[in-house]
This record gives structure tokens, C-alpha cells and sequence, in this order.
């Protein structure tokens, strides 16, 4: 029988915080990308590309001007898992 989870296992399990941040990559997909639509991108390169330019202009602000925008590394993260997913995809073809 699993134990129940309190906070202060919560703040020595170092996967914890991990799992937060992934819980947030996948809640922000809801507001920014329909699931659906990363499939649009398979076998279009320009979409492709627009998604990546977006992706590195919001990881360059992060970096170079120090724009902390909450969401802009979960943004950058999202578009690469689901261009891993692209890619996939592509060369089931």
C-alpha cells in the first residue's frame, strides 16, 4: 500500500519539482497549442519553421534580456517534445 504523499516528502524528493514543471509543460499545451494542431506541423517545414522561430525568439528574450515570462521555457519546451513527435511521425511515412 503506497503511503500518502505530505509536504515534506515532497521537499526532499528532488524528482517532485521535476514533475511539477512537467505537469505545467502539459497544462500550458491547453492555452497555447491545441493537441491536435502539432500534427499540423508533420510534412510542413514552414509551419515547422515558424513554430522553431518562435521557440528560439522566446529562449533568446530568456537568455539575452533576462524576460522572465512564466511560461516562455515551458512554451520552448513544449515545441521541442512535440517536434520530437513531428519527426516521428515523418519517418513512419
Amino acid at each position: 500500500m503506497a503511503k500518502p504523499e505530505n509536504q515534506e516528502s515532497k521537499a526532499h524528493n528532488p524528482n517532485h519539482e521535476l514533475q511539477q514543471v512537467l505537469n505545467d509543460i502539459r497544462d500550458m499545451r491547453d492555452s497555447q497549442e491545441d493537441i491536435a494542431n502539432w500534427q499540423l506541423r508533420v510534412n510542413n517545414k514552414s509551419y515547422q519553421n515558424l513554430y522553431a522561430k518562435e521557440a528560439v525568439t522566446r529562449l533568446s528574450k530568456w537568455m539575452d534580456n533576462g524576460e522572465r515570462e512564466d511560461n516562455d521555457l515551458a512554451k520552448v519546451a513544449w515545441f521541442c517534445i512535440t517536434q520530437i513527435a513531428v519527426e516521428r511521425k515523418e519517418a513512419e511515412v
